[in-house]
């Protein structure tokens, strides 16, 4: 049907009419509330492929309820998603992993902990009764689920031990509110203060990493565990031989040099493992083996 690419971008996307029909591969990409970056993030991907596809490809950028009720009811083919969804994808709809993002870091991630140099704030015990900033476009989406994760294991609870302050603004603000003292510690990706330092907004020694960590997998130093980045997902309405070419064009697509942005769109790679994300939901008791995790 061409190399054509039908881009729409929207908080919600209710696809409807000749423009839904005319796909032949549907894209369904997570998204946070005030993402605006988002449609000029994952565009060039969309274009790449339905270019290498031969295809009308769709992107439809969601939010996390709404990107699962569509895949639920098969309005979508692929799904590009944290990975904590893409087990809910595979578990649930019966989906295959096809490739893991890789962002110049590797294809793993972790959450950063940041205190001031001389707090005493050391392992994540020391938390208790204090206040951690988060960026408030996270707080209902993976990263809260990591920071809670983080805190189960130390034997406490996100907003009954902790205090978890959803702060507009990027990274910078964040480490601001520890900076003047109105958060105790800030929850940031691994690699944000690196990029910080690097655009001169930041000096790393006046801060300290709670219950620092590093590994072979991932030398960016981190507190919490390690977990995939965001997956493709082919879902039951995908035939095998298109998910075959679609893996292969994706694993092949590149954009650009690496950035100084953690989330920067560069490559993809052969699947993670997604058993730390699986430990992660039974741990938590969320979905698809527990409660429902998605709060909109």
């Amino acid at each position: 049907m061409g190399r054509r690419l039908v881009f729409l971008a929207m908080a919600v996307c209710l696809m409807v009419g000749s423009a839904a029909a005319q796909a032949d591969l549907v894209l369904g990409i997570a998204v946070s509330a005030g993402d605006d970056q988002a449609a000029a993030r994952w565009q060039p991907l969309g274009q790449y492929l339905g270019a290498r596809l031969g295809e009308v490809v769709q992107v439809r950028l969601l939010n996390p309820r709404e990107l699962r009720r569509q895949a639920e009811t098969g309005q979508l083919h692929l799904v590009i998603s944290p990975a904590t969804q893409a087990v809910f994808m595979r578990e649930r709809l019966h989906g295959s992993v096809l490739a893991t993002l890789d962002n110049g870091q590797g294809v793993w991630q972790g959450g950063v902990l940041v205190a001031r140099r001389g707090s005493p704030l050391h392992t994540g015990k020391d938390l208790a009764g204090k206040k951690v900033a988060m960026l408030a476009a996270d707080a209902d989406g993976d990263d809260s689920l990591l920071l809670a994760y983080y805190l189960f294991n130390q034997g406490l609870e996100a907003g009954k031990d902790v205090q978890v302050l959803a702060l507009a603004g990027g990274s910078q603000a964040l480490v601001a509110a520890v900076q003047d003292g109105s958060a105790d510690a800030a929850f940031l990706h691994t690699g944000a203060m690196g990029s910080l330092a690097r655009e001169g907004k930041v000096h790393l020694d006046d801060f300290v990493i709670v219950d620092r960590r590093v590994s072979d997998e991932s030398p960016l130093a981190r507190s919490t565990s390690l977990h995939p980045q965001w997956c493709v997902t082919s879902l039951p309405t995908v035939g095998s031989s298109q998910a075959y070419l679609a893996q292969n064009a994706l694993l092949e697509f590149r954009l650009g040099a690496p950035s100084s942005q953690p989330g920067a769109i560069l490559r993809f790679a052969q699947p993670a493992s997604l058993d730390s994300a699986v430990l992660l939901l039974k741990q938590l008791s969320l979905e698809p083996y527990g409660a429902v995790a998605l709060s909109r």
